[in-house]
């Protein structure tokens, strides 16, 4: 087998060199080689589950190749599988190694595919070693991100399907059962390479057969495993060290001690002609002792349990070491991390500090802007109070003189008036007396005297509106239903005139005067205790 393995890759390569000095075309040289790596690969692939030594052996000639041409993404593939090749091989740490290498080389180019491979071999790992949470922690990442590029159609289901049964495979580590067979049924569901009338689900059905083993349900256990280890002898494959390893304690459990042991023995014949799957030699050599001792083969017993103390103690030593490798890598990729952590925290330490400078300097200048605005808008302010308080002083001004001028006015034209009623009231003296001496001569002189009262107002009333032009404006608009007489009484209320010389100037008698101020009271409201003539001053 691995002699036809060793020509196999032989003469891969020799086609990878014939491939390289090809110079027919450089754009057909290019494609056909980047074809020929791209089977190279799928071929070291293939070699995983067939000879471990012979894939890293092809996996390392062609890193040696990418390396060379700086293909980034080609580099991660051969990480991952030679990390695949040493798992089954038992070297655990130097599969932690070449993948810790892996999700470095991934990050830097944000490649989300090779990172869903290289959390998924991660959590595998970790599994091995019983470590179920960061396995759990592992899976749950690649899942994510298989999730999130299967929506963008870049990652397929097949990938998922592969996914959701390592986590069913945890979750019963975990003795999680019913969960793992959720994770089972989500498996199945998103699997689409269901060829018709072929069996599909092997590993599916062998992990719910260990399952249902574990629940005590040995039937449905016993159906499910037998149908997949059929498969897996028929297709050659390693899983069938795991499903024979599960039949022979489901045999053993029913005390069936031959059929247990042919079990047994026909997975460590596989485990040792293949190398795979290493980690179960121990346990295997123990219980195919146990079972040769149920069957009375003491020798054999014997044999097989010093088998198993010896691997056992050798074991000890070789994953003692394996763990002190894979803490040691553990550790470095931590420190790799805390490198990186501390350089991406000094740097946002740096950057805080720029943006506090900036920060400052803003709100320094801020501060200035805001100083300026404000100094400008209380000068502004104040020049604006300043020009109104001289404003309003000159209109305080102009309205005292204003109302200086009109009380001179006023005064003026009250003694203009009195003098008029003086002089009317020396004339109604004369008048009573030629009335005695002849009274057609009175009674033509009375109508004379008339004339001249209706006159002497109307000057009276044309001089008092010039003096007090927003008088009556003012009157009219706050009692609009004085009549004209009433707003005649109210002016000369305005000037200080009493009823009698209202009677004089009017021509009217005193009662008339005395009706017309109680009609002017009420109509503006006036209380019995306010006073007319301050009222009408104000107004």
């Amino acid at each position: 087998m691995k002699f036809r393995s060793y020509i196999f890759i032989i003469r891969v390569l020799i086609t990878i060199l014939f491939v390289n000095t090809l110079s027919v075309s450089e754009n057909y040289a290019q494609t056909s080689q980047d074809n020929e790596y791209t089977k190279a690969l799928l071929i070291a692939n293939q070699y995983l589950d067939i000879n471990a030594d012979s894939a890293i052996v092809l996996f390392k000639q062609l890193f040696v190749t990418f390396e060379n041409q700086k293909d980034t993404t080609n580099i991660i593939k051969c990480h991952i599988g030679i990390a695949d090749a040493r798992k089954t091989k038992g070297q655990y740490g130097l599969a932690y190694d070449h993948l810790w290498d892996a999700l470095f080389l991934a990050e830097d180019i944000q490649d989300s595919l090779e990172m869903i491979d290289i959390y998924y071999d991660l959590g595998t790992l970790y599994n091995i070693y019983g470590k179920t949470e960061q396995a759990e922690y592992h899976f749950n990442t690649a899942l994510s991100l298989a999730k999130r590029q299967n929506s963008l159609h870049k990652f397929p289901e097949d990938g998922l399907s592969g996914i959701y049964y390592s986590i069913a495979i945890t979750k019963r580590s975990m003795e999680k059962y019913q969960i793992a067979l959720n994770y089972l049924d989500s498996c199945e569901m998103v699997k689409v390479n269901k060829t018709p009338n072929n069996y599909n689900t092997p590993y599916t059905d062998a992990e719910r057969g260990i399952i249902y083993m574990k629940l005590g349900q040995e039937k449905r256990a016993k159906n499910l495993l037998e149908k997949a280890h059929k498969h897996f002898v028929l297709k050659e494959s390693n899983y069938a060290i795991i499903t024979g390893l599960n039949l022979g304690d489901l045999s053993a459990g029913q005390e069936d001690w031959e059929k247990a042991n042919t079990y047994y023995l026909s997975s460590l014949d596989r485990l040792n002609k293949t190398n795979s799957h290493t980690n179960l030699e121990g346990e295997l050599l123990k219980k195919t002792s146990i079972i040769y001792n149920k069957i009375g083969n003491s020798s054999k017993a014997y044999s097989y349990i010093y088998m198993a103390n010896a691997l056992t103690d050798s074991l000890y030593n070789a994953k003692t070491s394996k763990n002190n490798e894979l803490f040691k890598i553990k550790n470095k990729h931590e420190e790799t991390i805390r490198i990186k952590d501390e350089y991406i925290r000094n740097q946002n330490i740096v950057l805080e500090k720029t943006k506090l400078v900036q920060l400052r300097l803003k709100l320094f200048i801020a501060f200035i802007i805001c100083a300026i605005i404000v100094s400008a808008i209380f000068l502004q302010m104040r020049s604006r109070i300043k020009r109104y308080n001289i404003e309003k002083k000159q209109a305080q001004l102009d309205r005292d003189k204003a109302e200086a001028i009109m009380q001179i006015k006023n005064k003026e034209l009250t003694s203009y008036t009195l003098q008029i009623i003086e002089k009317d009231k020396i004339l109604d003296t004369l008048l009573q007396k030629l009335k005695n001496l002849s009274y057609a001569d009175y009674k033509s002189i009375k109508v004379v005297m008339a004339k001249g009262n209706k006159v002497m107002w109307e000057q009276f009333d044309k001089r008092f509106t010039e003096v007090n032009s927003e008088f009556y404006l003012r009157l009219r608009k706050k009692h609009p239903d004085l009549t004209p007489t009433e707003q005649k009484y109210c002016a000369l209320l305005k000037l200080n005139f009493d009823s009698k010389e209202m009677v004089r100037l009017l021509n009217i008698s005193l009662n008339t005067v005395n009706i017309s101020r109680h009609r002017i009271r009420k109509k503006m409201g006036l209380k019995r205790e306010e006073n007319l003539s301050n009222y009408i001053a104000d107004i």
